[in-house]
């Protein structure tokens, strides 16, 4: 076999992979069967998680949109004391 047969042939078990995965996937009573399985699972292993290995798991998510994240919650955070002082110690003023 060679280099060109070996890559059609990897190919092709890939493509049949697939489409065998799929098949079950499509089935409406086997996904409703599955999903209490499949969400117990995920609750488990995430609850077994250290606070850092949660937090290595989530952050990828957001690593993208970190420094907008950081920027909106300052302004919001200046915004609303802001408004705490204007609020609270203004009207005493007058």
């Amino acid at each position: 076999m060679g280099r060109r047969e070996y890559g059609q042939l990897k190919n092709t078990i890939i493509d049949k992979s697939i489409v065998a995965t799929m098949v079950p996937l499509r089935d409406p009573e086997l996904n409703e069967s599955r999903a209490s399985k499949i969400f117990g699972l995920f609750r488990d292993r995430i609850r077994a998680l250290t606070p850092d290995e949660f937090q290595n798991l989530l952050r990828p998510a957001f690593r993208e949109d970190e420094m907008t994240l950081i920027v909106l919650g300052g302004l919001t955070g200046f915004l609303a004391g802001w408004l705490h002082l204007v609020l609270v110690f203004f009207p005493a003023i007058q």
